[in-house]
């Protein structure tokens, strides 16, 4: 199974992380939060996660 990298930055709350789980149950995932732990991603499956509040911001 290929591995998806899973982009998701900022305060995620325990409902989003929830939908992002179910989601992305059946995937083997790489979670990277922030720039530091941003690997080389040429030829890779990424997925972007982002929450936002009511005016559009994270």
């Amino acid at each position: 199974m290929e591995t998806i990298y899973l982009i998701m930055p900022g305060k995620i709350s325990d409902s989003f992380a929830e939908v992002v789980k179910i989601a992305t149950e059946n995937y083997q995932l790489t979670i990277v939060k922030t720039t530091e732990d941003l690997p080389a991603l040429k030829n890779k499956k990424i997925l972007f996660a982002v929450e936002l509040d009511e005016c559009g911001f994270n």
